[in-house]
């Protein structure tokens, strides 16, 4: 029977020293001991165990996983486990679809809302939930609210940050920011996510839609409050709020950090 030392098996299979001893503490190979120096000495059976390890690796597949395919499984079996693997994959394949999809529409968010600098424009605006976790300056010490906070985050990026200012007929109310989430009506049924009785429901709409480039990562400063009662004042309808500020990006420029948000409020 020809032995391998460990060099020599990485040398013919590519896998690092290192990763053939960590096989070995998965139970993947049982390699002797040279009586003299203790040196490894791959049998074999240890080098197609290590084969068949790496090509499944390459499938995605984990260690314990490969441990049971190649010292426990029948062939029936394993090829369940390949079948079941493929299924794996296409779920993960339809992730990582939607996850470029929500890049490409973050991406094209961003473009569009930087060129509304300076100016306002109507459009529509999709049905979406949005439910607040910050109001009036402090956070809402409420078990449910976080665990919605939590459940939420985990659909990025198809969830969204987002700012809500009051309206009324005396203008836009800055000091009554609120801080929360929000997520697209449609994305919610995608999801096949329960809408939670927090959550605040904003009907698809006409509206007024701008930029906001912010200094403050905090409260609503002169400038941004400036900004926000100029947007009221400059929209070619009647502004019927509240404005909601979704917030898209942190950016550097001359040494100022600087937070984009789109800004958008129903008008008639």
């Amino acid at each position: 029977m020809a032995f391998q030392r460990i060099g020599e098996l990485s040398g013919l299979t590519g896998i690092p020293a290192s990763t053939l001893r960590f096989y070995e503490t998965h139970g993947i190979t049982q390699p002797l001991k040279e009586a003299q120096n203790q040196y490894r000495l791959y049998t074999p059976q240890d080098s197609c165990r290590v084969l068949i390890t790496k090509m499944l690796r390459s499938f995605g597949c984990n260690l314990d996983e490969a441990f049971q395919v190649v010292t426990r499984n029948d062939l029936p079996s394993t090829l369940d486990f390949l079948e079941e693997r493929e299924r794996q994959l296409d779920r993960e394949i339809g992730m990582l679809e939607d996850r470029k999809r929500g890049l490409q529409e973050h991406r094209k968010r961003i473009g569009d809302t930087m060129a509304l600098q300076g100016r306002v424009k109507i459009s529509e605006r999709n049905a979406f939930y949005r439910f607040a976790s910050i109001s009036g300056g402090q956070i809402l010490k409420n078990h449910q609210l976080k665990e919605l906070s939590s459940q939420w985050m985990e659909q990025l990026p198809f969830l969204h940050y987002s700012m809500e200012i009051p309206v009324g007929k005396e203008g836009v109310y800055p000091e009554d920011v609120s801080w929360g989430f929000s997520m697209d009506e449609k994305e919610l049924d995608k999801l096949n996510l329960e809408i939670p009785r927090e959550a605040e429901y904003f009907p698809s709409s006409r509206v007024v839609e701008t930029c906001l480039l912010r200094e403050s990562a905090g409260f609503l400063d002169e400038r941004d409050r400036d900004i926000v009662r100029q947007f009221r004042e400059i929209s070619p309808c009647e502004i019927t709020g509240p404005v909601v500020g979704e917030f898209l990006m942190i950016c550097h420029e001359d040494g100022q950090e600087y937070y984009l948000y789109h800004l958008s409020c129903s008008v008639k």
